[in-house]
């Protein structure tokens, strides 16, 4: 390159590799649409907290709808995950806005092995009504 060239511009963080989210984004999108089909329904489109525009600074708060679910879903390729309440929470908001129930996914991933484990959170009293667990009143 001469002294007359102008300075070659870096590609943008997204289109490389290098990012690091690109890879994850990927597998996570991967593990949501598998997931969602075998729940009965979709994965939810621009899901990952991103807001619709710069006026309108809500959220779907998931990244799955089934017929009677509102799913989060998180993965991940370590032994362990910590959970957030800020997950748990941000699902329940997002569940009642559509009137459904909410949900967690959580994905381990081996990607060298190609084992994957799922499994699946809800709210206790959620669960006991999909059981048909009568509601006790009483607390212990």
């Amino acid at each position: 390159m001469g002294d007359d060239d102008p300075p070659k511009r870096p590609a943008p963080k997204w289109l490389t590799d290098d990012y690091g989210n690109l890879d994850r984004a990927k597998r996570s999108n991967t593990h949501e649409r598998r997931i969602a089909g075998q729940l009965g329904g979709k994965r939810i489109a621009r899901s990952g907290a991103k807001a619709w525009s710069k006026w309108d600074k809500t959220t779907e708060r998931g990244d799955i709808k089934t017929p009677d679910l509102h799913v989060e879903h998180k993965r991940t390729d370590n032994e362990s995950m910590s959970i957030k309440k800020d997950w748990l929470v941000q699902v329940t908001e997002g569940a009642e806005r559509v009137g459904k129930d909410p949900a967690l996914v959580i994905t381990f991933e081996d990607p060298t092995r190609g084992k994957v484990i799922d499994w699946i959170l809800m709210p206790l009293d959620v669960a006991k009504r999909r059981l048909g667990i009568p509601d006790d009143d009483e607390d212990p």
